[in-house]
């Protein structure tokens, strides 16, 4: 629906496509298709990436004034952040040589990371953070100072903005069925929201 109303290109992913073997993580697939898109003849300037358990609850809100501030093609990734630092569920990465190397850097930082198992289920976000600790001056090149409740706002995770009838995006973080019974329930309740 907001790609109609908004005359937007969207690419729904429903299979993996860039996953070399079958032990890497899920993960992955974000950064693949958006590598492969960065290099595919389309016109474009932003990619704005939403992970599955993301979706628009209200299509009226004009994304381009709701986020002119915020987008500068002059960075390489464009995010929120939430109490555990920088979210890659839902960021927006400029058609630029610049931000192309750096998403081909971080989906080639897949084997490296599948290789160095990590407490979390995070991988692309384990991928940010060790590309973040080798190079000190990526930090001036992503922006995290849109809010999180411009792009972002979370459905039953204290961890961050909460998503509230009239917001843009809601997002259903870490929803564990056997932690939250009720996950499913009210990510579709707010997928029928939509204003």
């Amino acid at each position: 629906k907001f790609c109609n109303v908004w005359d937007a290109q969207c690419v729904l992913a429903t299979e993996l496509q860039g996953s070399d073997r079958k032990t890497y993580s899920a993960k992955w697939e974000k950064l693949h298709q958006i590598n492969e898109m960065l290099h595919s003849d389309h016109d474009f300037d932003w990619i704005m990436w939403m992970d599955c358990d993301a979706v628009f609850t209200n299509i009226r809100i004009d994304w381009r004034k709701h986020l002119s501030p915020y987008l500068d093609d002059s960075k390489v990734l464009v995010a929120s952040k939430d109490k555990n630092g920088i979210n890659l569920g839902v960021l927006f990465v400029p058609h630029t040589r610049e931000a192309t190397r750096f998403i081909e850097e971080m989906y080639e930082m897949r084997h490296y990371i599948e290789s160095h198992p990590n407490e979390k289920d995070w991988k692309d976000q384990a991928a940010l953070n060790e590309m973040l600790a080798k190079d000190e001056t990526l930090k001036n090149r992503i922006s995290t100072d849109v809010p999180q409740g411009k792009i972002n706002s979370f459905l039953d995770n204290p961890d961050g903005t909460r998503w509230s009838v009239g917001d843009w995006v809601a997002h259903q973080v870490w929803c564990q069925k056997d932690k939250n019974t009720k996950c499913d329930v009210n990510f579709i309740s707010a997928a029928r929201s939509i204003l």
